[in-house]
């Protein structure tokens, strides 16, 4: 007959937590950065998406004044500075290309903004040259 009480080592011990937590801090430190990025890319469809429509915009304004509009009132929008796409992570902005006249060719800038901002800026341009490369 038995006579006291078993002692059967029941948990873990401190070794094996701190395996444990080596573990887990090696996948997050591999998860939330890849994490990040795919957020940043998923934002910028957004920012792609909203140049695309106000280019669409000058396009149609251009075929009634045989020029771009540098203020973006002039296509129907409230401000023509600060014009931002629906969550505010991207600022657009309108002026003429490199060497040309507003005339002859708009570039459209999306600046990245607020949680966007450690994101490239995107550009389109009326000639239909886009940047930077690789995002599209």
């Amino acid at each position: 007959m038995r006579t006291g009480s078993s002692k059967g080592n029941k948990g873990f011990t401190l070794i094996e937590m701190l395996v444990v937590a080596a573990i887990l801090s090696i996948f997050a430190s591999i998860a939330i950065p890849s994490y990040q990025d795919f957020v940043l890319k998923s934002r910028r469809a957004e920012g792609i998406s909203f140049l695309f429509q106000v280019m669409e915009l000058q396009e149609r304004y251009f075929t009634e004044n045989l020029s771009y509009a540098t203020d973006l009132t002039e296509l129907g929008y409230v401000s023509s500075t600060d014009l931002e796409s629906e969550s505010s992570y991207y600022q657009v902005n309108a002026a003429a290309c490199g060497g040309t006249v507003i005339s002859d060719c708009v570039l459209l800038t999306a600046n990245a903004i607020n949680e966007q901002q450690n994101d490239d800026d995107l550009s389109l341009s009326s000639l239909g040259s886009k940047l930077p490369d690789g995002f599209w």
